[in-house]
């Protein structure tokens, strides 16, 4: 019995078992390796073998993506860098002989991607490839750079939910904008049935979006990694994954005669936890912000409160309420206009019995028409049809004020805000510390979706989703500084609404529901 041993260069010796030329080959090995150079730059073609490919959007979905494929004279790494005016560089973890590695952040058309090979001893090489991506539809978005100081703005590229208004039907087409307005990643949804949202990055550094019975997770390069069907269950607006990895998800019940009332907490596998009812715990006949009986709460955020096992939960038609594991009201903030009893049949307790009073910095309650909601007052003010509520380390809690039917009267294009609140659960008052967008007037005013988020180094960005604006609709993401809101930067998303009407009509215009901020050399 001989046993055959491949030593570099491909050199093939046969050896007894019994030989003790054994020892003697594991020498001359450990004399190759001895030989190898270390920490040198050598000729890239030298360090590969045969020749380096490109396949542009393998999965048919990401056209912006492509994947390297390369063998490695000796176990490496590689670092890949699409240059540009703002390149971005990517290094694959595991040293081997195949390297296949996602190429991410690439341009429309020609790009240059320099490919750099480091082996086990640090040894390099790098060339430079041309890579060819097809451009976008025309109806995407027009990104533009409005304001940009680089200096002040967090690390990242803004990920936009982009959807396109597809004459009656929303189809998702997410997009991510450079800090320069270059488009560099996109996901065609355009085989989904509707509107996917929100997208969500899992901590496993893949996406998560949904529409109607399912939950999608897909990695960057496009390819839809697994389908998590809910039964009995419709998806919407809200997607959270929680510290122990349950899901946490905004969800119609099929079945009954209201919608967008309801949270059911689900496994990674998709074992149904636990459900939520704001029927039970919230005043359904409250209908002085939206006259609309099915659609009374309409729920479109929820944030897990990990301290104290509680959802803080925005309900667009009422106000932003927490529950806590048990499906028991904490505290309400929203104006306190026509807030009676809770309950399917309305007979629960007292909703009002909840509601925080508006206090000022000296903690004195603001005058009843305040509280009501039906005055403004230069220091404090409620938020109005809001979006994406989330407690802040600080226990604040941080919202996009959509100031939809401010003090209460309809079509009332005021403004929108992010805006800051501090929570006394223990008084049961709420005050405001800080907001931006009230200067601005309605050229930030938003009256649906759209979103806030704090960012790595602390400041605010606000992304208005959709301005109706009759010569050029437009979403908005807006970077500031905090506290003191200098502008880091902003960009808008120039709709071209080419496959829908325009008009204000659900899947006749186009929006972008949230924008996060996402850094791409770390994925």
């Amino acid at each position: 019995m001989f046993d055959v041993f491949i030593l570099p260069n491909n050199f093939i010796m046969r050896l007894s078992k019994t030989t003790p030329l054994i020892l003697l080959l594991l020498l001359i090995v450990a004399a190759c390796k001895k030989n190898r150079p270390e920490g040198e730059q050598l000729d890239f073609n030298t360090m590969v073998q045969d020749e380096v490919t490109f396949t542009v959007n393998p999965s048919g979905k990401a056209p912006l993506t492509a994947l390297l494929e390369l063998k490695a004279e000796e176990p490496s790494i590689v670092e890949v860098t699409v240059e540009g005016d703002a390149p971005l560089t990517r290094t694959s973890e595991q040293y081997g002989f195949q390297q296949a590695y996602p190429v991410l952040g690439l341009y429309q058309g020609n790009n240059t991607v320099t490919v750099k090979v480091i082996d086990d001893r640090g040894n390099y090489g790098s060339q430079s490839f041309t890579v060819t991506t097809d451009s976008l539809p025309d109806f995407i978005p027009e990104p533009s750079m409005v304001a940009v100081n680089e200096p002040m703005m967090a690390e990242g590229w803004n990920f936009c939910e982009v959807s396109i208004g597809t004459g009656g039907v929303f189809k998702s087409y997410p997009i991510v904008v450079d800090q320069n307005g270059d488009i560099r990643w996109a996901l065609d949804c355009f085989d989904y049935p509707g509107i996917m949202f929100p997208w969500r990055l899992l901590s496993n550094g893949h996406l998560m979006s949904g529409v109607y019975e399912n939950l999608y997770e897909f990695d960057w390069m496009g390819y839809e990694v697994r389908t998590l069907p809910i039964p009995g269950y419709l998806v919407h607006h809200e997607i959270q994954e929680m510290p122990n990895g349950n899901l946490l998800v905004a969800v119609d019940k099929m079945g009954l005669s209201t919608i967008e009332d309801h949270i059911i907490e689900i496994s990674p596998n998709g074992q149904l936890i636990q459900e939520w009812d704001m029927r039970e715990i919230l005043d359904m006949k409250r209908q002085d912000l939206v006259p609309d009986t099915m659609d009374w709460f309409h729920m479109n955020a929820i944030f897990y409160s990990e301290s104290d096992d509680c959802l803080i939960i925005s309900g667009r038609n009422q106000g932003i309420v927490k529950v806590n594991r048990a499906n028991e009201l904490q505290w309400i903030l929203a104006p306190h206009k026509g807030w009676g009893k809770a309950g399917i049949d309305g007979n629960g307790h007292e909703t009002s019995d909840y509601l925080l009073t508006a206090v000022d910095g000296s903690g004195q309650p603001y005058p009843a028409a305040v509280q009501e909601g039906t005055t403004l007052h230069p220091d404090f003010d409620w938020s109005w049809g809001q979006h994406t509520p989330m407690l802040l380390d600080n226990g604040n809690i941080f919202v996009y004020d959509n100031g939809f039917n401010r003090t209460f009267i309809p079509q009332n294009p005021t403004y929108s805000r992010a805006v800051e609140y501090r929570v006394n659960a223990d008084q049961m008052t709420v005050q405001q510390s800080w907001q931006y967008g009230e200067s601005r007037g309605t050229e930030l005013y938003s009256p649906i979706i759209s979103d806030v988020d704090v960012l790595s180094n602390d400041n605010r960005m606000m992304t208005s989703g959709i301005m109706f604006d009759p010569n050029q609709p437009y979403a908005r993401v807006v970077e500031v500084t905090y506290p003191d809101k200098a502008v880091a930067s902003e960009l808008n998303l120039n709709f071209k609404n080419q496959l829908g009407s325009g008009t204000f009509a659900w899947g006749e215009f186009d929006i972008c529901y949230r924008a996060e901020r996402v850094d791409f050399s770390d994925l």
